[in-house]
This record gives structure tokens, C-alpha cells and sequence, in this order.
């Protein structure tokens, strides 16, 4: 059977240096905790298992923004290093951080922090009460451009991945307090583009079935219990519904996000006379992000594969959440949905 293993990891918000020990003020400007960015690597290896992964099918990983704390460049370093590398904290090289994944194996979209730019809320003052909306030196140096296009393939399957950066529209904001998401115009039609290029090369010879997902820091659908006056902000409506058109009409089938730290699963119902039939919104927690909490951080694994019908995709989805100390997956699979 031909599958694909794909890992969401989201807000992981990593500080500049791999020991971060500071944890006050406001629990949302918080980094990473070392237990936490130790255990991922754990929580990866369970997770290969629990998947039969074998070798001749690669890991791959998507990050759904907030890879920093503040959007400096010293923590996209160290946030790099964690996806790509390792740290060994020991003598005797038991205490071990990092993935060491490929860089061309994982894919990776801005968060509201990483627009940040190093800044740091010392005082509040007129000039220093709200976080950057936007920086617009945030690539190339520390991500790659937006929007963008990348594809696995697996024998007859194939999952087609673009990434859009949901604070692209914020470009002329002063600031972003409630930390909420919106596209710029000219972020959705080079979204168009990508899909226009796909749409005229068509399938590759031998797949039989491709799956377009899309990856977004900001999700279509906001935090379970919103609060209006407290909560981070969500994708602005006009954003929300540009996306959800767009989507339908050219065939996006899933949409991964992040931002509220939380896991979240919402299938949208078909709009009349579009083209896809399925929409679903998947939301990974924070996989790294404060003080270890049981049922609080972690991140998703999604099993990805073509059945014996010639076109049908099973899509699994395991959820591996902080507990006593490593990340383990819930009982069960989190969701299991047919495309």
C-alpha cells in the first residue's frame, strides 16, 4: 500500500538559546522549554513505529508558523537547528535535541511571531505596546518565500503542499496586539499561480490520486471558546472567505494550521456549484511552547495512504499530546476520514 507519513509540528516558538529558562510575564511572548524540544525526538521515533514507516519512505515535516518567540534571526537559528540538527547536552550524549531532518523534507509557512523582528516588550509605552505586524526582511534569510509549492509522491499518491503567509495582508498595520491573520491580495494570486502551473502540467505519470493541502499559520475557524476581548485574534472574515472559495473551487482538500495551541478538526460543508467535494481545517497544538503541561503541548502525525481502490485515500490522523513526562500518542486515532 502506498503511503505517506507527514508531521505537523506547529508554535514552537523557540528562544535564542536552547536552554530557555525564562518564563515570565505574559504567557503568550514565552519560548520554548529544553524538556519539551528534547522530548520531540522521542515522540518522532514512537510515531515512525506506530506508522510502519519504512525505509524507503521518508519523514516528512510541516511547520505551520511560529517557529520563534520574537522573530529573531538567532532563534530562526536555533529553531533550524532543532528541525535539522541535534544538541547533545552531555557527556554522555543521552540528552539529545533536535530531529535531524533533511531541510529539503520539511516545509514551512511564517507565524505572527516570526514577523516580530526581534522585538521585545520592555515597558509599555505609546511606541512599544504592540508587537510588528509584518517584516518584510523575514525572507529569504530565515523562511523560504510565499506562496509556495513542494509535492510528495509514493507510488500511485501524491500530496500536492502549498504554503501562504497569513499575515502577508498586515503589511501597512503599525502593529498586531491580538496577534490576528490576514492574506494580502497579491499573496492568494500567486496562490493562483501555483495552482495554474500545477493545473497545466497535470499528474505525473503513474499517480493515480493526488490530495492539495494547504499550510497556514492562521486557520479558517477560530479557538473553540473565542473571546473576543481576550483572545488572540483569527483570520480576518474577508480572508477566511476568500480562502474558503478558493479552496473549493480548485480542489483543496485539507488546510493544516496552528496559532491557537490547540487541537482542532473542522470539515466545510461543499458550496453549490464548486469544484471540491471536502474541505477539512486541521489545527496542531504547540508542540513546544512554555512550561510542560500534560494534555497541553504536542504535535500530529498524519497517515496518508492510497487503498486498493484505485482512487480512494485513507487519511489518519494520530495525536501525540505531553504526558508525564514524553509525548504519547492518545488512544486511538485522533481522526480518520476517506477523500
Amino acid at each position: 500500500m502506498d503511503q505517506i507519513v507527514l508531521f505537523h509540528v506547529s508554535d514552537i516558538h523557540m528562544s535564542n538559546v536552547l536552554d530557555n529558562t525564562d518564563f515570565s510575564g505574559n504567557e503568550g511572548y514565552w519560548g520554548h522549554h529544553r524538556i519539551l524540544a528534547t522530548g520531540l525526538k522521542l515522540g518522532f521515533e514512537h510515531a515512525i513505529v506506530k506508522t510502519s514507516l519504512t525505509d524507503d519512505q521518508p519523514l516528512w515535516v510541516v511547520v505551520s508558523g511560529d517557529l520563534t518567540q520574537r522573530g529573531s534571526t538567532s532563534e530562526f537559528h536555533v529553531a533550524h537547528t532543532l528541525l535539522q540538527s541535534k544538541w547533545v547536552s552531555d557527556p554522555e550524549g543521552l540528552q539529545v535535541a533536535g530531529l535531524e531532518i533533511p531541510s529539503k523534507h520539511i516545509f514551512m509557512v511564517p507565524g505572527n511571531h516570526d514577523h516580530w523582528n526581534g522585538w521585545k516588550r520592555r515597558k509599555i509605552t505609546p511606541w512599544n505596546i504592540r508587537p510588528p505586524a509584518h517584516n518584510s526582511t523575514l525572507v529569504p534569510g530565515n523562511l523560504p518565500e510565499t506562496p509556495w509549492r513542494q509535492e510528495i509522491r509514493q507510488g500511485g499518491l501524491m500530496l500536492e503542499i502549498f504554503g501562504i503567509d497569513s499575515n502577508s495582508g498586515l503589511q501597512d498595520n503599525a502593529g498586531n496586539l491580538r496577534a490576528g491573520g490576514s492574506y494580502a491580495r497579491g499573496e492568494l494570486r500567486g496562490l493562483i499561480r501555483c495552482l495554474n502551473r500545477s493545473d497545466a502540467e497535470g499528474l505525473p505519470d503513474g499517480v493515480r490520486r493526488r490530495i492539495r493541502v494547504l499550510v497556514s499559520h492562521h486557520g479558517l475557524i477560530s479557538n473553540r471558546n473565542f473571546q473576543w476581548y481576550r483572545d488572540a485574534l483569527p483570520l480576518d472574515p474577508t480572508s477566511q472567505g476568500l480562502l474558503q472559495r478558493l479552496a473549493f473551487r480548485r480542489g483543496i482538500d485539507v488546510v493544516l494550521t496552528g496559532h491557537y495551541h490547540d487541537f482542532f478538526l473542522s470539515p466545510f460543508r461543499l458550496a453549490k456549484g464548486l469544484k471540491s467535494s471536502s474541505l477539512i481545517e486541521i489545527r496542531a497544538p504547540s508542540a513546544t511552547q512554555g512550561k510542560p503541561e500534560n494534555h497541553k503541548q504536542g504535535f500530529l502525525v498524519h497517515q496518508i495512504q492510497l487503498t486498493e481502490s484505485p482512487t480512494m485515500v485513507d487519511w489518519k490522523v494520530w495525536s501525540y499530546l505531553w504526558y508525564q513526562g514524553r509525548f504519547i500518542v492518545t488512544s486511538g486515532t485522533t481522526a480518520h476520514f476517506r477523500f
